[in-house]
């Protein structure tokens, strides 16, 4: 959190011009390669009903047929508020995604685009990082977005839960509103006074952003995956310029009180929050494919080689600006507290891994013994240790 000083009662999410711009590019950089990776916004349409096909169809696949499975795994998806299984057997080509489903509609929900998104992402070895980073320059963010995420359905929801990031961060959403979080302990980013004399001299350039944080139960031929622990976790590093090289530095006391408060609560933050709901979801789909990326390889997959991309993806917006008044004066007046939230989403790590000898058999016991049933997203029925799941076929038999 980079900051500067002046002479108003006025806080402002901008970076400075001149030589600190071009601090700040030059810190960007250098973030970019430390954390290895390449939000809610009313204009963006995430709905199912999005879903296109394109030409580039199997010649026995009818476009009508096609078109109609995959609004009707659509229409399951949206009911499916976590994903916690991944079944590919190699000997058929089937795939088949287990989650816990309830009666109505979730808000974000993934879309058979972000399935076939990726189930395509796993094959690549090594898999891309999957994320978004949110760049301030002079008045804008700028968005870039990584491992191929750019102009997906994916992209949208990548884009949508690192705004929400940023408007928890200011305390203020891009609409101009202020942040009012059910959460307990929340407080957006603000200078203490214990922090005032350092902040003056060393300016800090900080980044927070979202990762992944799973641990996965896989087989021993990675056909099958099933998730213990899942979730997101927010990550941050301070740095500041120092004797000419980049140095780094404890978060200051607003911004590990930030951090504290998002780690401690993210299930909190992600009930209150639809966006972050979505990427969560994401983040559990990505973990599990990623532990049978080995199976996925040797599979056709047909759902990823018939959809388009998603609708634009934004690349800029503006910055968000907010105020508050600053207990310390200099002899020409209130001081004014400039800071730039920087940062973005990670995912795609690889998860930590637990073996096991019967997780394959245990769910592929329960699917019909004749595999050319399952068709496009058909539905299957689990049970997992006393509890029940559905299973959505995302790849028919071969």
């Amino acid at each position: 959190m980079a900051q500067k000083w002046h002479q108003k009662a006025t806080v402002q999410a901008a970076l400075a011009s001149g030589a600190f711009v071009l601090f700040g590019a030059i810190i960007t950089g250098l973030f970019m390669l430390y954390s290895a990776y390449q939000t809610r916004s009313p204009e963006v349409d995430h709905t199912p009903e999005k879903t296109r096909i394109s030409q580039n169809r199997d010649p026995g696949q009818s476009s009508a047929t096609l078109d109609s499975r995959v609004q009707d795994l659509n229409k399951r998806l949206a009911r499916i508020v976590r994903y916690v299984g991944l079944l590919a057997e190699t000997r058929t080509g089937v795939v088949v995604l287990i989650g816990e489903q309830v009666r109505t509609d979730v808000t974000t929900p993934l879309t058979a685009h972000d399935v076939a998104f990726v189930l395509k992402w796993a094959k690549e070895i090594p898999p891309q990082r999957i994320g978004c980073a949110y760049e301030p320059i002079q008045d804008k963010f700028f968005v870039t977005y990584f491992g191929g995420t750019k102009d997906t359905s994916t992209g949208h929801l990548l884009f949508n839960a690192d705004k929400v990031l940023k408007e928890y961060q200011m305390g203020v959403r891009f609409n101009g509103k202020k942040v009012l979080s059910s959460v307990s302990g929340y407080a957006p980013l603000k200078v203490d006074p214990l922090d005032f004399q350092r902040e003056m001299s060393e300016p800090r350039f900080t980044r927070i952003w979202l990762a992944d944080n799973a641990v996965v139960v896989s087989d021993r031929n990675q056909q099958a995956s099933w998730l213990e622990k899942t979730g997101l976790k927010i990550l941050a590093m301070s740095m500041i310029l120092r004797e000419g090289k980049m140095v780094e530095v404890d978060l200051s006391g607003s911004q590990a009180r930030f951090v504290r408060s998002f780690s401690s609560q993210i299930n909190d933050y992600i009930q209150e929050e639809p966006a972050l709901a979505g990427v969560d979801r994401l983040t559990q789909l990505i973990s599990l494919a990623r532990a049978i990326s080995n199976a996925l390889m040797s599979i056709n997959l047909e759902l990823s080689g018939h959809l388009f991309p998603g609708e634009n993806t934004p690349t800029e917006i503006p910055l968000i600006r907010v105020s508050y008044e600053v207990n310390e004066q200099s002899s020409t007046g209130n001081l004014t507290h400039t800071i730039e939230c920087s940062g973005g989403i990670d995912l795609g790590r690889t998860p930590s891994f637990r073996e096991s000898d019967t997780l394959f058999q245990s769910l592929i016991s329960q699917l019909p013994i004749d595999r050319s049933k399952l068709a496009l997203g058909e539905t299957v029925y689990f049970e997992v240790s006393g509890n029940q799941y559905i299973g959505l076929v995302v790849n028919p038999a071969k």
